[in-house]
């Protein structure tokens, strides 16, 4: 899906469409393929995207062009047989100014008062 906000376009996508990312490079390297064929795809339309936005990874990864999600629930069977690094669980905050786009990049640490005793 495609939002503007302000004067910034954002590409906002799950992510399951890389393959790869279990190597010594990580994700980044099939998260750009992605990233330069989705550009590419709307560069054809007459449309085009400042930030990418995904999740998919279960990782929080800003960046100036994309920002790869964390995950409400946290570390998972799935993360785990996926060999991801251990995160808590987050979410992506970006603060998007008008005229400048992204300004600052967060995580949102998903919390259980309760249990954490706070």
């Amino acid at each position: 899906m495609l939002v503007s906000i302000y004067d910034s376009k954002h590409l906002l996508t799950h992510g399951d469409q890389t393959k790869g990312g279990g190597s010594i490079g990580g994700i980044y390297p099939p998260i750009m393929r992605m990233r330069a064929k989705k550009a590419q795809r709307y560069l054809t339309t007459g449309q085009q995207f400042d930030t990418l936005w995904l999740g998919h990874w279960h990782q929080y990864l800003p960046s100036p062009s994309m920002v790869v999600n964390g995950t409400m629930k946290g570390y998972d069977e799935y993360a785990f047989v996926s060999n991801f690094s251990y995160e808590p669980p987050q979410q992506a905050l970006a603060v998007v100014a008008p005229e400048k786009g992204i300004t600052i990049h967060a995580p949102i640490f998903c919390v259980d008062r309760r249990r954490e005793k706070w």
